[in-house]
């Protein structure tokens, strides 16, 4: 699915979703609730943003979001959940990442789904069955909008969202339009959302394309100004370089015309010996190096070391093949291989699986960065608490 643009525009909406890495629970007590909102208010008076609606679930969050033109919704959120995880991981005693990889974000025109947003990211909470109303749930916005929140929720500063937003109504009171059948409108959007970058008539996506077309060129442009200082020294070394290798192969040749002409004088023949092929195994590449070209994961096995804590073997090699991936020290401990996914996130792999055995599930998810790859291992026993465990890439090697 493709990501939605990340530009500012005047009159538009970030629709954002982020979702708890399989297995964990993103709020565990009320404290980490009220972490969270804590750090809403901390960044919005920071960043400046527009927070018109969110809604704290135990495994994501739901949030309607307007930028300003010098801030992006990448360094709102990225401030966030890394602030969050950091908390989080010292309170629980953990390590890795916590949130399912980035965030993701539909753009939206305001007008017309302002209104119907707000109410959809409202309800959530009883359509999950979270709670019979949503005034029953403390972890979200819309007792701001009702005048019952508690202290924690009025830091956050939501006065004039929650005005603009009452702007829209055409009747009645916002606990009224809440109480409308909606059903089917929901169905229709949670669909929309799911799929689509962007939320709006034609003429609001001509705009996004526009704006896109406009921040590419700035882009190219600055990096063509980085460039042009460079490109006389560039040009200046490269011809050094040429009339060094030219001169040193010219000089190796007449150099063994020399020799081949004296081994003819005395009888001597030259022996030619062949180079034989490295075997397969031999093809391992470390850090730098670029014997094998690791474009995905099939194919390939990689050996990893499990840092602060090792769940069996410190050392683990997992292998992906044919869509399947198997981990040694698993395999031994009752783990059988299983399906995984990729996902692309930026220049980087991420990928996930889940494996099973009589006594719990093992949860791995890693991110393969050029050569590079760390993930965590998350295992979850019938008996005992969760433990997590990071691990990075040594070494790899195709598979045979």
């Amino acid at each position: 699915m493709p990501r939605a643009p990340r530009v500012y525009l005047e009159g538009a909406l970030y629709y954002v979703t982020s979702k708890v890495m399989q297995g964990q629970d993103l709020f565990k007590e009320k404290e980490d609730y009220l972490m969270y909102e804590e750090l809403l208010t901390k960044y919005k008076n920071q960043h400046g943003f527009k927070l018109f609606a969110f809604a704290l679930l135990p495994n994501h969050i739901h949030m309607l979001v307007e930028t300003r033109p010098e801030t992006t919704l990448s360094d709102i959120m990225h401030n966030i959940t890394s602030s969050y995880t950091k908390y989080y991981n010292k309170k629980y005693n953990r390590q890795g990442h916590l949130f399912r990889g980035r965030f993701r974000a539909v753009i939206i025109e305001k007008e017309p789904y302002l209104l119907k947003l707000t109410r959809y990211i409202h309800l959530n909470p009883k359509l999950l069955g979270m709670a019979a109303d949503p005034a029953d749930y403390p972890y979200s916005s819309y007792l701001l909008f009702t005048g019952r929140a508690q202290e924690a929720l009025y830091r956050i500063g939501l006065d004039d969202e929650v005005r603009e937003v009452f702007g829209y109504l055409k009747s009645g009171t916002y606990e009224d339009y809440l109480k409308e059948d909606c059903i089917e409108e929901n169905k229709a959007l949670h669909k929309e959302l799911s799929r689509r970058v962007f939320l709006g008539c034609d003429e609001f996506g001509k705009r996004i394309n526009e704006r896109i077309g406009e921040v590419s060129v700035l882009k190219v442009s600055k990096k063509k100004k980085k460039k042009r200082p460079y490109r006389l020294a560039i040009s200046l070394v490269s011809g050094v370089i040429l009339v060094v290798i030219a001169g040193s192969v010219l000089l190796y040749a007449n150099r063994a015309v020399k020799r081949s002409a004296s081994l003819k004088i005395h009888g001597a023949v030259p022996q030619h010996k062949e180079e034989s092929s490295k075997p397969a195994l031999e093809r391992v590449s470390n850090a730098g190096s670029e014997v094998v070209e690791v474009a995905g994961l099939d194919g390939i096995t990689w050996q990893v070391k499990f840092v602060a804590g090792t769940p069996f073997q410190a050392i683990d090699r997992i292998t992906f093949y044919h869509g399947k991936m198997a981990s040694e020290n698993m395999n031994l401990n009752g783990y059988s291989s299983s399906n995984y996914s990729v996902t692309k996130d930026d220049n980087r792999l991420v990928w996930e699986t889940m494996q099973t055995s009589a006594q719990g599930m093992a949860l791995w998810r890693g991110e393969l960065d050029g050569e590079q790859m760390k993930g965590v291992l998350s295992l979850r026993s019938k008996e005992g608490k969760p433990q997590d465990f990071s691990f990075v890439s040594i070494k790899y090697q195709k598979t045979d």
